[in-house]
């Protein structure tokens, strides 16, 4: 009986095996997944030498992507990028909790290597990622523009990115912008979470996640050579008063033969100082008096220097010492360019 359970076990457990990677779909063209979802594809032939920015993976607001392991999300990823594997299968795994994540995968092809059926138990390797050659002598600079403003009114205000590529093309980026969400804020309302492409440039899609705005973009035939190239435009609103760092970070950057370009970045700030100028002075005039004899008067007055703008209401508490001067409500009266709604004595 005992060899029997056993051998039943080893059978429940081979099928479940089996079950689970059977549901990984073989692709032998360009595939695409749109909104939630979880699962794998697999492929055995992916781009070619000859053109190879034809092929690529791109994705964004997934939970998770990784092809043979190797951790893709919300990335793109040139042909030059994606390591071959070992056993010729490129296996690409997904998560997606949004009705607007997507990837899509170009330059799917068939023939290959056969992906026998049922697989092999044995895990698929997780091969380390072939190192790219890197273009450029670091001449390439990405960077927040303006780099320093300062924002008087309350509302919406632009920020671009821009690159200086000399001497090559960009074709394909991955960007992450921070800031400070207590101050500034993307306006949602405006292309994709504030963004959309720059006047020189081009944009495939963003996402929000707390302080840290993503943005990625490709084309095929790419933008440069040139200087002060907007890649994209972001639209913030205002938040609070305060300064807020934009700080810029690469996820990746390459040209239009899929090879990353080696390039620097460069942070930049907004302070936001909704005032509208100088600030308003309130003040007792005269700043000091004498009263020559027990049981005299006199007058003082709150006064206020106003650079700009109106005041429309105020409070305030005027403090004395009892023991030396008296006062009451009543001799509380409206000033000469003034107004007085209520006054009292405590």
């Amino acid at each position: 009986m005992i060899k029997k359970l056993s051998i039943i076990f080893v059978i429940l457990m081979l099928f479940a095996s089996f079950t689970a990677s059977a549901q990984c779909q073989s692709i032998t063209s360009d595939y695409s997944h749109d909104g939630q979802g979880s699962g794998c594809v697999e492929m055995t032939c992916f781009g070619n030498d000859a053109n190879p920015w034809e092929s690529y993976i791109n994705s964004w607001n997934m939970d998770s992507l990784t092809i043979n392991g190797v951790n893709i999300t919300n990335q793109y990823k040139g042909y030059a990028e994606i390591a071959k594997p070992a056993n010729g299968v490129y296996r690409v795994e997904y998560k997606a909790s949004y009705a607007w994540s997507h990837f899509e995968i170009k330059g799917v092809c068939s023939g290959g290597t056969t992906i026998t059926d049922p697989p092999t138990e044995t895990p698929t390797p997780t091969p380390t990622p072939t190192p790219t050659e890197t273009i450029g002598t670091g001449d390439t600079k990405v960077y927040v523009y303006p780099a320093n403003q300062t924002i008087t009114s309350a509302g919406n205000f632009t920020i671009s990115i821009n690159i200086d590529a000399p001497s090559q093309t960009v074709a394909a980026y991955g960007f992450d912008l921070t800031f400070n969400s207590s101050v500034i804020r993307p306006n949602e309302s405006v292309g994709q979470y504030g963004v959309e492409k720059g006047s020189n440039g081009f944009f495939a899609a963003s996402n929000l996640s707390g302080n840290t705005l993503t943005m990625t973009g490709f084309d095929v035939n790419g933008v440069g050579p040139g200087s002060a190239l907007q890649l994209v435009k972001i639209t913030f609103a205002t938040v609070a008063n305060g300064t807020s760092s934009l700080g810029l970070s690469i996820n990746n950057l390459t040209n239009a033969n899929a090879e990353a370009v080696n390039a620097s970045s460069a942070n930049g700030s907004v302070t936001v100082n909704t005032g509208g100028g100088p600030s308003a002075k309130i003040y007792i005039a005269p700043s000091a008096t004498t009263i020559g004899s027990i049981g005299g008067t006199a007058t003082v007055a709150i006064n206020a220097d106003i650079p700009s703008g109106n005041v429309a209401a105020y409070g305030f508490i005027v403090s004395f010492d009892s023991s030396i001067v008296s006062t009451t409500a009543s001799s509380v009266k409206a000033g000469s360019k003034g107004f007085l709604a209520a006054a009292a004595l405590n």
